[in-house]
């Protein structure tokens, strides 16, 4: 049994943490990666979840971010998200599928569509304000140089989720190489206080600890250097 996104399923960490029964389904096959889709069980739930093994990278598309490491810097996204409380990307965790095959598990919304370019413009992102300057936000904090419109999906009319966000958590305050949609697309917008508020009271020492073994000190330190920037000027960058 498969449980598709308009069955409202609530996805979490949690449920990803606790699965009880794992069924192939298919294998997906990308320009820069192999992933298996996967009937899943979890506290008597079902659902369909896409596996992403380490050895199913075929590329490395950005120097910056070293195979394997995109798949698991997707997970300190996420987890940056999570402290935030923001909920925009959807939850992703180390997983093995055996004991020597290590990857990344996350939910697969089967009837779910990317975002179309032609809605990739302040107009259609300012209609969900809220939800679009945290993933400005977070995409400049978390230094992700690639934000394409397969990245952002509508789970179910109009609401959306982000995805994807491995190539991330790169060097600098600014990005001579970068795709990244929604923050051209907000760019200068005045990000509101009480975001503001949030990154402030980011927590360093549990940000590392909670990272430990996806991204280093160094990716940490730069994205708190990026924290104050956002913070000095109160707009999206």
């Amino acid at each position: 049994m498969s449980i598709e996104h308009r069955d409202n399923l609530n996805y979490s960490v949690d449920w990803l943490q606790h699965i009880d029964k794992v069924s192939p389904k298919s294998v997906i096959t990308g320009m820069k990666h192999i992933a298996l889709l996967l009937d899943v069980e979890s506290h008597g739930k079902h659902g369909v979840c896409l596996y992403r093994p380490e050895k199913g990278t075929k590329l490395e598309l950005d120097t910056r971010v070293p195979v394997p490491s995109e798949i698991y810097r997707d997970v300190a996204y996420h987890n940056i998200d999570a402290f935030l409380g923001w909920g925009v990307s959807a939850p992703v965790i180390p997983w093995q599928l055996k004991e020597e095959d290590k990857g990344v598990l996350r939910p697969y919304w089967i009837d779910a569509e990317a975002v179309d370019v032609y809605h990739t413009c302040r107009d259609f992102f300012n209609e969900q304000y809220d939800f679009w300057i945290k993933v400005a936000v977070l995409d400049y904090i978390c230094g992700v140089v690639d934000r394409a419109p397969n990245d952002l999906l509508d789970i179910d009319t109009n609401k959306f989720v982000v995805i994807d966000s491995g190539l991330s958590f790169v060097e600098g305050l600014d990005f001579p190489y970068q795709l990244s949609i929604v923050r051209d697309a907000m760019k200068n917008a005045p990000i509101p206080d009480f975001l503001l508020n949030k990154l402030a009271h980011l927590p360093i020492e549990k940000v590392i600890k909670k990272n430990d073994g996806l991204i280093g000190e160094s990716e940490v330190c730069w994205m708190y250097q990026r924290i104050n920037q956002i913070i000095s000027q109160k707009v999206i960058l």
